[in-house]
Protein backbone atom coordinates (compact mmCIF):
# COMPACT_ATOMS: atom_id res chain seq x y z
CA UNK A 1 0.00 0.00 0.00
CA UNK A 2 1.78 3.48 -0.99
CA UNK A 3 1.11 6.85 0.64
CA UNK A 4 -2.23 7.91 -1.04
CA UNK A 5 -3.65 4.48 0.33
CA UNK A 6 -3.84 2.87 -2.67
CA UNK A 7 -1.80 -0.26 -4.25
CA UNK A 8 0.99 -1.43 -6.32
CA UNK A 9 -0.24 -1.65 -10.08
CA UNK A 10 1.75 -1.77 -12.90
CA UNK A 11 0.54 0.72 -15.81
CA UNK A 12 1.61 3.11 -18.69
CA UNK A 13 -0.92 5.22 -18.03
CA UNK A 14 -0.93 7.22 -14.58
CA UNK A 15 -4.61 8.04 -14.48
CA UNK A 16 -5.51 4.85 -14.88
CA UNK A 17 -3.84 3.80 -11.72
CA UNK A 18 -5.32 6.51 -9.57
CA UNK A 19 -8.89 5.46 -10.55
CA UNK A 20 -7.74 1.79 -9.69
CA UNK A 21 -5.88 3.07 -6.39
CA UNK A 22 -9.53 4.85 -5.35
CA UNK A 23 -11.41 1.87 -5.93
CA UNK A 24 -9.27 -0.89 -4.31
CA UNK A 25 -8.62 1.43 -1.16
CA UNK A 26 -9.77 -0.54 1.81
CA UNK A 27 -9.18 -4.23 -0.31
CA UNK A 28 -7.30 -6.62 1.37
CA UNK A 29 -4.84 -9.15 -0.50
CA UNK A 30 -6.82 -11.19 -3.37
CA UNK A 31 -8.39 -11.18 -6.37
CA UNK A 32 -10.93 -9.02 -6.96
CA UNK A 33 -13.15 -6.94 -10.04
CA UNK A 34 -12.66 -3.08 -10.67
CA UNK A 35 -14.90 -0.99 -13.18
CA UNK A 36 -13.73 2.18 -14.58
CA UNK A 37 -14.59 4.85 -16.57
CA UNK A 38 -11.39 6.26 -18.69
CA UNK A 39 -12.04 8.33 -21.43
CA UNK A 40 -15.65 8.04 -21.73
CA UNK A 41 -15.40 4.12 -22.11
CA UNK A 42 -15.90 1.63 -19.55
CA UNK A 43 -13.50 -1.17 -18.50
CA UNK A 44 -13.73 -4.15 -16.68
CA UNK A 45 -10.52 -5.26 -14.84
CA UNK A 46 -9.71 -8.18 -13.17
CA UNK A 47 -7.06 -7.10 -10.42
CA UNK A 48 -5.16 -9.23 -7.82
CA UNK A 49 -4.00 -7.56 -4.84
CA UNK A 50 -0.41 -8.91 -4.01
CA UNK A 51 0.43 -5.83 -1.12
CA UNK A 52 -1.99 -4.98 1.36
CA UNK A 53 -2.63 -3.38 4.99
CA UNK A 54 -6.05 -4.65 4.90
CA UNK A 55 -5.97 -8.16 6.15
CA UNK A 56 -8.92 -10.94 7.33
CA UNK A 57 -8.09 -10.51 10.91
CA UNK A 58 -9.13 -8.76 14.08
CA UNK A 59 -7.18 -6.01 15.79
CA UNK A 60 -6.00 -7.59 19.40
CA UNK A 61 -6.50 -5.13 22.43
CA UNK A 62 -4.25 -4.25 24.09
CA UNK A 63 -4.33 -4.11 28.39
CA UNK A 64 -0.99 -2.56 28.85
CA UNK A 65 2.28 -1.89 27.45
CA UNK A 66 5.44 -1.74 29.16
CA UNK A 67 9.07 -0.58 27.96
CA UNK A 68 12.24 -1.30 29.35
CA UNK A 69 13.50 2.44 29.14
CA UNK A 70 12.42 5.88 27.31
CA UNK A 71 13.66 8.50 26.27
CA UNK A 72 13.02 11.68 28.44
CA UNK A 73 10.56 14.28 27.05
CA UNK A 74 11.92 16.81 25.41
CA UNK A 75 10.22 19.96 26.10
CA UNK A 76 6.24 19.66 25.17
CA UNK A 77 7.61 16.22 23.20
CA UNK A 78 6.87 12.82 24.92
CA UNK A 79 7.87 9.57 23.62
CA UNK A 80 6.14 7.49 26.31
CA UNK A 81 5.16 3.75 25.01
CA UNK A 82 1.70 4.16 24.98
CA UNK A 83 2.14 6.61 21.67
CA UNK A 84 2.60 3.12 19.72
CA UNK A 85 -0.80 2.40 20.13
CA UNK A 86 -2.06 6.07 19.81
CA UNK A 87 -2.73 6.29 15.89
CA UNK A 88 -1.11 9.34 15.62
CA UNK A 89 1.56 9.19 13.08
CA UNK A 90 2.95 12.48 14.66
CA UNK A 91 3.97 10.96 17.94
CA UNK A 92 5.89 7.89 18.48
CA UNK A 93 8.14 5.44 21.31
CA UNK A 94 11.57 6.33 21.81
CA UNK A 95 13.72 3.92 23.68
CA UNK A 96 15.81 5.74 26.67
CA UNK A 97 18.99 3.84 26.73
CA UNK A 98 22.75 4.89 25.72
CA UNK A 99 23.63 4.22 22.29
CA UNK A 100 20.81 2.72 19.99
CA UNK A 101 19.08 0.57 22.31
CA UNK A 102 20.38 -2.56 21.48
CA UNK A 103 18.52 -5.17 23.78
CA UNK A 104 16.10 -2.82 25.07
CA UNK A 105 12.31 -4.18 25.16
CA UNK A 106 8.59 -3.28 24.78
CA UNK A 107 5.96 -5.47 26.60
CA UNK A 108 2.76 -5.68 25.38
CA UNK A 109 -0.04 -7.54 27.36
CA UNK A 110 -3.16 -8.33 25.81
CA UNK A 111 -6.89 -7.94 26.92
CA UNK A 112 -7.38 -11.80 26.68
CA UNK A 113 -5.01 -15.35 25.01
CA UNK A 114 -5.26 -15.06 21.58
CA UNK A 115 -4.16 -16.59 18.42
CA UNK A 116 -1.35 -13.84 16.94
CA UNK A 117 -0.76 -14.21 13.58
CA UNK A 118 0.89 -11.09 12.25
CA UNK A 119 1.55 -7.26 12.94
CA UNK A 120 1.91 -3.95 11.00
CA UNK A 121 4.41 -1.49 12.17
CA UNK A 122 4.97 1.99 11.16
CA UNK A 123 8.67 2.45 11.96
CA UNK A 124 11.04 5.06 13.03
CA UNK A 125 9.86 8.25 14.30
CA UNK A 126 7.57 9.36 11.51
CA UNK A 127 6.26 12.60 12.18
CA UNK A 128 8.14 14.12 8.80
CA UNK A 129 11.37 12.99 6.81
CA UNK A 130 13.64 15.08 9.03
CA UNK A 131 12.92 13.02 12.04
CA UNK A 132 12.47 9.28 10.74
CA UNK A 133 16.15 10.14 9.17
CA UNK A 134 18.17 11.61 11.98
CA UNK A 135 16.58 9.22 14.45
CA UNK A 136 17.59 5.38 14.40
CA UNK A 137 14.53 2.63 13.15
CA UNK A 138 14.19 -0.76 14.49
CA UNK A 139 15.99 -3.27 11.46
CA UNK A 140 15.54 -6.95 13.87
CA UNK A 141 13.03 -7.23 16.36
CA UNK A 142 12.92 -10.72 18.68
CA UNK A 143 9.11 -11.50 19.26
CA UNK A 144 8.83 -13.40 22.14
CA UNK A 145 5.24 -15.10 23.02
CA UNK A 146 4.23 -17.64 25.17
CA UNK A 147 4.30 -20.63 23.24
CA UNK A 148 7.47 -19.34 21.52
CA UNK A 149 9.36 -16.76 20.12
CA UNK A 150 10.52 -15.42 16.08
CA UNK A 151 12.97 -12.65 14.68
CA UNK A 152 12.05 -10.52 11.61
CA UNK A 153 13.79 -8.42 9.87
CA UNK A 154 11.72 -4.55 9.78
CA UNK A 155 12.37 -2.95 6.27
CA UNK A 156 13.52 0.64 6.05
CA UNK A 157 10.34 1.82 4.02
CA UNK A 158 10.37 5.65 5.17
CA UNK A 159 8.47 8.17 6.19
CA UNK A 160 4.29 7.59 5.75
CA UNK A 161 5.02 4.17 5.54
CA UNK A 162 3.37 0.89 7.02
CA UNK A 163 4.79 -2.49 7.09
CA UNK A 164 2.79 -5.69 7.45
CA UNK A 165 4.77 -9.23 8.82
CA UNK A 166 2.94 -12.19 9.26
CA UNK A 167 4.65 -14.79 11.72
CA UNK A 168 5.95 -17.98 10.39
CA UNK A 169 3.17 -19.93 12.38
CA UNK A 170 0.32 -18.46 14.57
CA UNK A 171 1.48 -17.94 18.89
CA UNK A 172 -1.27 -18.31 20.99
CA UNK A 173 -0.37 -15.78 23.85
CA UNK A 174 -1.73 -13.95 26.44
CA UNK A 175 1.56 -11.08 25.95
CA UNK A 176 4.50 -10.54 23.40
CA UNK A 177 7.57 -9.18 24.76
CA UNK A 178 9.69 -7.25 21.58
CA UNK A 179 13.75 -6.72 21.90
CA UNK A 180 15.76 -4.75 19.85
CA UNK A 181 18.41 -6.57 17.96
CA UNK A 182 19.87 -4.41 15.37
CA UNK A 183 18.82 -1.23 14.05
CA UNK A 184 19.13 1.61 10.91
CA UNK A 185 21.53 4.31 12.35
CA UNK A 186 20.48 7.79 12.01
CA UNK A 187 21.73 10.33 10.91
CA UNK A 188 22.17 12.64 13.81
CA UNK A 189 20.71 10.86 16.86
CA UNK A 190 21.47 7.81 18.35
CA UNK A 191 18.26 7.08 19.88
CA UNK A 192 16.16 4.40 18.36
CA UNK A 193 12.10 5.02 17.32
CA UNK A 194 8.83 3.05 16.74
CA UNK A 195 5.73 5.08 15.70
CA UNK A 196 2.93 2.62 15.54
CA UNK A 197 2.65 -1.11 15.97
CA UNK A 198 -0.76 -3.25 15.02
CA UNK A 199 -1.35 -7.07 16.77
CA UNK A 200 -3.90 -9.18 14.64
CA UNK A 201 -5.63 -12.18 15.58
CA UNK A 202 -7.30 -14.69 13.16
Amino acid sequence: MDASGGYTIKSNNSNVVSVVNEQLYGVGVGKTTVTITYQSQEYTLNVTVIKSRVSATQTISIKSCEASSTLADQGQYSYDVNHLFDEDNSTCWCEGADGYGIGETITVTFDETTELINFVIQNGYQSSTTNYETNGRAKVLEFTFDDGSETITIDDSGVNSADEYTFSESHITNNVVITIKDVYEGTKYTDTCITEIEFNAD
